[in-house]
């Protein structure tokens, strides 16, 4: 596998970061490791960068066919967290929510930063999820743990 494995040791990381039993099977999981090499990019939804909504939806697009919108002509920056809440808040009637233990592979997270749910990753597995921040890029990390434990708000499938 190619991508970016220092930032995954850097967080304290040891293989496998996914259990195949509660997520992707191992063929899966060698395309996501690649999601890790894409630079965040305010807006951005393609290979070149994303943001948090751009990396849900490219995974989206490529691992399971699913062609959510582009929404990103409808905030100015991802920073902005009360403008990225209210369309999050104004997106929710397209998802289904799934209760929390019930999450599996493909699925979306909503989480609070800076005091406002306006954030989004996607679940891999149980308590595991990939998001990407200006500060970090693109991480696999533990949402049953700190920092994103107290954070977590709802569990999504899109609606088809």
């Amino acid at each position: 596998m190619c991508c970016n494995i220092s930032k995954r040791i850097q967080r304290g990381w040891s293989k496998p970061l996914i259990d195949p039993s509660t997520g992707p099977d191992l063929d899966t999981l060698k395309y996501i490791y690649r999601y890790l090499d894409i630079p965040f990019v305010d807006r951005g939804r393609d290979w070149n960068g994303c943001d948090c909504w751009g990396l849900v939806r490219l995974i989206a697009t490529h691992e399971f066919g699913r062609g959510y919108p582009m929404l990103s002509g409808r905030y100015e920056t991802s920073e902005d967290g009360n403008t990225v809440q209210e369309l999050i808040d104004t997106e929710r009637s397209k998802w289904q929510e799934i209760k929390a233990g019930q999450e599996k592979f493909g699925d979306f997270v909503t989480l609070f930063v800076k005091g406002a749910e306006c954030h989004v990753g996607t679940v891999l597995s149980e308590n595991r999820l990939i998001q990407t921040m200006k500060s970090t890029g693109p991480t696999i990390e533990r949402y049953d743990r700190n920092p994103w434990k107290k954070r977590v708000r709802k569990f999504y499938r899109w609606k088809l």
